[in-house]
């Protein structure tokens, strides 16, 4: 998943939605006076966290399966 991928989708982002993606700046602890935002970042970040990890995990299980992939030529009449 490197530099390839990241430079793939922000293009695609763009496509879709005719703008560049947000930046999303990490939350620091101490920075925010107002305790209900630093929750709600706080939360954001921990979101975000485990979506990248998740990420991560299908594209392991995707490259997996595709590796493992087997074509097979079935004809009328196959028992499939």
């Amino acid at each position: 998943m490197g530099k390839t991928l990241v430079k793939f989708k922000l293009p695609r982002f763009k496509v879709v939605y005719g703008r560049a993606p947000p930046l999303v700046a990490r939350f620091i602890p101490g920075e925010i006076l107002v305790e209900a935002v630093a929750t709600c970042l706080e939360e954001r970040d921990e979101a975000l966290k485990q979506l990248k990890y998740q990420l991560r995990a299908h594209d392991h299980m995707t490259r997996y399966a595709n590796a493992h992939w087997v074509t097979s030529k079935i004809k009328v009449g196959n028992w499939v």
